[in-house]
């Protein structure tokens, strides 16, 4: 026991909340099935129990890991900006190969394919909790954050935007969040703030209106998400039939569920392992255990996210913390709001739950650095990171 103490440290509450996560992943795999997926040598299938086993030890050796690392050690890292850089590259690069997917968010290299906005939220909140941490007492210069900051964030969030809107969305907004828990400037916030919330008012007034004009193929689809979620009444059968069918799924569960296994609404549901995961749960495990009781795991894990943040003692820990855990929270949030019929539907997933490979990955890592810090803020003091540390930050 005293052996793994030593070995699992940190807030062990977090390592709990993850395995529990996980634990429903599972139930998911085992009520699907098997999965079908489209290749060039025909329709293969593949358990998604043994897929998840091999992305849940995956997963936390990654994340075991990424709890190793001495966070003082990644902020001299002097190519953040470069970074940003390569999403930019990476980004740009989804939206010219036809990868073959529907939604063009897919990126394939060397046979290996993922989802670069993916990598994109935890890199930037990398690189605004470094310049909040630097800039904190220092007077920041409007036309310098233009240039270092939100360039970035303009064009990264146009990018995602072009093919992934609710990632677009969650994105921003997470930048507003941090920046404004790192104390940039007020009166610079307010400015920029109106000024995207100019951009998303003629955005929406154009989607609502002229979609075909916008340059993205999938500014139809959205246009019909929001007018289906605004006027269910008159939208088609074909536009009702997934969230239909999510409500149906959390109707069905009742209070304890059908049982593991027993979901008739998993047949004639698509993505029912990933979008509407929530749906697919509630209707197994009841609102009780599947609704409620996820719904409030989630909700611990930004309340143990918020407490580990206020008792840590730099504001480069603080702000990281929010940056790589709020946004699992948030998405969380919004899937089941989805699959409960209180949003459009968005794609989001259910981090830890939801079918996903790369995905999942990059939650384990983000999980694993935010448990390393709160293993520094519990054994010792040394890895506290000075103002001397913060002012010798470059961005190249």
């Amino acid at each position: 026991m005293k052996t793994m103490s030593k070995l699992i440290t940190g807030d062990r509450r977090i390592w709990f909340v993850i395995f529990f996560l996980f634990m429903y992943s599972f139930f998911l795999s085992y009520s699907a099935g098997t999965e079908h997926t489209l290749s060039d040598s025909g329709i293969q299938k593949k358990m998604l129990i043994m897929k998840n086993l091999h992305i849940f030890f995956g997963g936390i050796l990654v994340m075991y890991a990424a709890h190793l690392i001495n966070i003082k050690k990644l902020i001299k890292l002097s190519f953040l900006r470069f970074a940003l850089q390569i999403m930019i590259v990476l980004l740009g690069l989804v939206l010219m190969q036809d990868n073959g997917y529907a939604a063009k968010r897919w990126l394939v290299l060397f046979g290996f394919s993922f989802q670069p906005s993916t990598l994109a939220i935890p890199v930037m909140m990398f690189y605004i909790s470094t310049y909040c941490a630097k800039y904190y007492d220092n007077s920041l210069g409007f036309k310098e954050s233009i240039r270092d900051l939100w360039s970035y964030v303009f064009f990264i969030t146009i990018l995602i935007g072009l093919q992934n809107l609710s990632t677009a969305f969650l994105f921003l907004t997470l930048c507003f969040i941090l920046l404004f828990i790192g104390g940039y400037p007020i009166k610079h916030y307010l400015g920029i703030l109106s000024f995207f919330g100019v951009l998303m008012g003629g955005f929406l007034l154009v989607l609502m209106t002229a979609p075909q004009i916008l340059p993205t193929d999938r500014a139809v689809t959205w246009k019909n998400r929001i007018e289906t979620y605004l006027n269910p009444e008159s939208a088609s059968k074909d536009a009702t039939h997934q969230i239909s069918l999510s409500k149906l799924a959390v109707a069905r569960g009742g209070v304890f569920g059908k049982g593991a296994g027993n979901s008739l609404v998993k047949n004639k549901i698509s993505q029912g392992t990933s979008d509407f995961a929530y749906a697919i749960l509630v209707e197994e495990f009841g609102i009780l255990f599947g609704g409620i009781f996820i719904l409030f795991i989630y909700l611990y894990l930004g309340y143990l996210i918020f407490v580990n943040c206020y008792q840590s003692k730099s504001l480069y820990k603080q702000l990281l913390i929010v940056g790589l855990g709020l946004p699992l929270v948030i998405q969380a949030i919004l899937n089941m709001a989805v699959a409960t019929g209180l949003l459009p539907v968005t794609g989001q997933p259910l981090p830890f739950i939801s079918d996903g490979g790369t995905g999942t990955l990059v939650n384990c890592v983000c999980m694993g650095l935010v448990i390393g810090m709160t293993r520094d803020r519990i054994k010792t003091k040394k890895n506290k990171i000075t103002k001397q540390e913060l002012s010798k930050i470059k961005f190249i």
